[in-house]
């Protein structure tokens, strides 16, 4: 229970349990797994109760599935899960924030690419298990653990490094029990620290072992060092995340708005020009462009940006507001204020809201 407040993924926590009972052989008890079972759906049942119900946040607008279609969101998900496992073994070209290019067809190259490479390490995962059960539990827990992020049930991000942090422990548990298959154990029995060997030979490859997974461990540290550097400021933050992805919509956003605040008018404005052109359904960065047209002085040009955010969020009440401004500066009284009592009613009050409207009133 404190394990899935603290990390919704540890909902799979139960299943390694079922996992290592099935592969490592222990005897089947049905009253043994009935009150696993049982257990394991309460608790399951109470944090979804709790985080869907007690604890949403009631701003949030329902989550979608990726591209608005199941269908399109599975057959991206098979990509993105070929790149998490290509991941473990070369994590290069990190990212932040990842913006997936959606899978439309079946017979997109991408798509099969990944369909081939996860058949692949379908068949690599059943020969480990036929030769090692303990190494094949570890390979399935990799991918158990990536059942909740795989977007089954939408959850607002396709894909993103943080959601390996407990499918990389099957990962390294392979990894080590390989390591250990191949390090010499002829060691005396008086030795304690294994130091002393008889086999040069295995003294050799023992020292090998250790000095490739020495390598190994430094390198991914002084990875680790590096990489915390592009959490330094907000600026080296979004400038990665718009080199590794040029196409990033989100990213280039957020430099337009790190340079708005830093009085570089000109250069935010090129980045949300660029945004929306990336994806012109980006109700925030017309609205941050509209803002922006506003403080150059292009009226004109922010009524056209705030009509499209509206178009999209007609149904909340700030955007009716946020339209409601540049109108108001044009001196279109009369339109500015049956604009907004259009859209006045008892659900939508804010002080904001109110304060405009007895403005123009």
């Amino acid at each position: 229970m404190l394990a899935l407040f603290s990390k919704e993924s540890a909902i799979v926590l139960p299943v390694f349990i079922i996992l290592y009972r099935l592969l490592c052989g222990i005897p089947y008890l049905k009253r043994y797994y009935v009150k696993i079972l049982l257990g394991y759906a309460f608790v399951s049942f109470f944090f979804i109760l709790v985080r869907f119900s007690l604890l949403k946040n009631p701003r949030l607008v329902s989550v979608a599935y990726y591209e608005k279609s199941f269908w399109i969101s599975g057959m991206t998900m098979v990509k993105v899960v070929a790149y998490y496992v290509k991941q473990m073994f070369l994590p290069i070209h990190l990212n932040a924030d990842y913006k997936a290019i959606p899978v439309r067809t079946l017979s997109d190259m991408s798509f099969l690419i990944s369909v081939f490479f996860l058949v692949a390490v379908g068949v690599i995962v059943f020969r480990i298990i036929k030769h090692s059960r303990i190494q094949g539990l570890f390979a399935l827990c990799f991918f158990a653990a990536l059942l909740p992020v795989m977007n089954i049930i939408p959850i607002g991000h396709i894909m993103a490094e943080r959601y390996l942090y407990l499918p990389v422990a099957g990962f390294c548990g392979v990894t080590g029990c390989v390591i250990g298959r191949w390090f010499p154990s002829n060691i005396p029995a008086g030795s304690r620290t294994g130091l002393f060997l008889t086999d040069r030979q295995a003294l050799k490859r023992r020292a090998g072992i250790i000095a490739i997974a020495a390598v190994v461990v430094i390198s991914f540290a002084l990875r680790t060092v590096l990489r915390n550097n592009d959490w330094r400021d907000e600026y080296t933050f979004w400038t990665k995340i718009a080199k590794e992805q040029p196409d990033n919509h989100d990213a280039h956003n957020n430099l337009g708005v790190f340079y708005y605040k830093h009085g570089d008018l000109d250069r935010a404005i090129g980045e949300l020009e660029r945004a929306v052109l990336l994806k012109n359904d980006y109700p925030e960065g017309h609205n941050s462009l509209g803002t922006m047209y506003i403080d150059k002085g292009l009226t004109d040009k922010a009524i056209s940006e705030f009509s499209w955010q509206y178009t999209m969020t007609r149904h909340l009440p700030m955007p009716t507001i946020i339209w409601g401004m540049p109108i108001l500066i044009k001196m279109h009284w009369m339109s500015a204020l049956c604009f907004l009592t259009r859209r006045f009613s008892s659900t939508c009050i804010s002080r904001r809201y109110l304060t405009i409207l007895a403005a123009l009133i």
